[in-house]
């Protein structure tokens, strides 16, 4: 059956197909149509696994009337992005609340250092096995049922895209919790440190809901070194009143685990102090290149990659921009600086998109091999400054001012200031 006319639509046993163009051709593209979850009725008070986000509308209408191929699986990035799963995969909701498994546009129609960065990284995350890596869950019956194919299936993948980085075979313990685990999570020195607040707004219901992790590797109680997360969410979740960024919170967490393991390693300890621990790994780096790999391996193609980061990016200059407002290159240096830190809150919140974009842009120049090669120097150097020369050969003000053109360019694309 040809396909000759953008937004023709037919069926085939059963499954609705849309032709689509994809840079000069015409093809179909298998459109799911389904019924998604009425959300619980509760004011859309934003909020996310790391950091609050602003008031949008959930269901925002398009400025004007798209055509056919840009209704059919695209979203507005400015508003909240609604994801479901069906067997074990992402889908996601179109700005026609049709679910799509499918982005439309041309890959080479995003930044070529976007597309540097996702094709590195995902050229490596074809692996399938994970032989120095063991995973050990921990699932609490209250979490919800239908999200643990999927984080399994998300911590295989990152772990198969990290399996070479460990030098000896590691366990990594998976902690999979919700707000009726308050008891369990006592019973955890880590889990008690950690979540408490998180599981009290859960009680709360009273904004959307969201996936809370944490991942380390480091020695626990004497008993030697392991990798451990923890993903915690509300026994209720519902994505269709989800916080944007929940499909690649386990990957993000994993990324922590190896950033520990890197420099405990050769039995370096993690400094007490958090200024000292900043200095090693400053927050821009620890969070922002975890956001980084985790976004552009979590989402099915590049279109949804970097609707993610863009919304990502939107969200958190909004709430930070009282904080910092970037309008020129000398203000993303500015800031930049500013996120070595993890206080104040602006710099802790801005540390993860606009961190997100500085290693988007190293990966995309240096490759995941410099990447690397930076983790593998902050095992044995005093400081990040002296990492980041050893590894790609560049000091860290010069890799801050080759960056800042690309990070103040998709700011402007983005319009997060507006």
């Amino acid at each position: 059956m040809s396909c000759k006319k953008v937004g023709q639509v037919k069926k085939f046993k059963g499954t609705s197909f849309v032709c689509t163009k994809v840079g000069k051709n015409l093809t179909w593209k298998r459109q799911l149509f389904i019924q998604p979850t009425p959300s619980p009725s509760l004011p859309p008070t934003p909020n996310s696994s790391f950091s609050p986000q602003p008031s949008i509308s959930p269901n925002p209408s398009p400025s004007s009337s798209p055509s056919p191929t840009e209704i059919e699986d695209q979203v507005n990035f400015k508003s909240f992005i609604t994801y479901g799963i069906q067997e074990g995969e992402l889908i996601r909701r179109s700005i026609t609340g049709i679910f799509s498994s499918t982005d439309s546009r041309d890959p080479n129609s995003f930044d070529p250092i976007r597309r540097a960065a996702y094709a590195a990284i995902n050229s490596r995350s074809m692996l399938q096995t994970h032989p120095n890596v063991e995973l050990e869950y921990i699932t609490r019956p209250s979490f919800p049922k239908f999200l643990l194919p999927f984080v399994k299936n998300e911590l295989k993948g990152a772990a198969s895209f990290w399996n070479d980085v460990f030098a000896e075979k590691i366990k990594v313990k998976v902690y999979l919790v919700t707000e009726q685990d308050r008891e369990y999570v006592k019973s955890v020195r880590w889990l008690q440190l950690n979540l408490p607040d998180k599981l009290d707004r859960f009680d709360r219901r009273n904004e959307r809901t969201f996936i809370s992790g944490g991942g380390a590797f480091w020695n626990v109680d004497g008993a030697g070194n392991e990798g451990r997360i923890y993903l915690a969410t509300a026994s209720y979740l519902d994505t269709s009143f989800a916080t944007n960024e929940w499909p690649q919170v386990a990957r993000h967490e994993f990324v922590h685990v190896v950033q520990d393991y890197m420099f405990r390693k050769l039995g370096r300890e993690r400094p007490f102090s958090e200024s000292d621990f900043d200095k090693l790994q400053p927050q821009n780096f620890r969070e922002g290149s975890a956001n980084t790999i985790s976004f552009l391996s979590s989402f099915r193609n590049i279109g949804w990659a970097s609707d993610a980061l863009d919304a990502r990016l939107f969200q958190i200059a909004k709430f930070t921009r009282d904080w910092k407002l970037i309008r020129t290159e000398s203000d993303v240096i500015a800031a930049m600086r500013a996120t070595e830190s993890r206080t104040p809150e602006g710099a802790f919140e801005l540390g993860y998109p606009l961190g997100s974009l500085m290693y988007e842009w190293f990966i995309a120049t240096y490759g995941l091999e410099g990447y690397f090669k930076l983790l593998e120097q902050l095992a044995t150097v005093p400081s990040f400054n002296e990492a980041l020369p050893r590894a790609v050969g560049v000091s860290k003000e010069s890799f801050y001012s080759l960056s800042a053109p690309y990070v103040l360019s998709v700011i402007k694309r983005t319009n997060s200031y507006e």
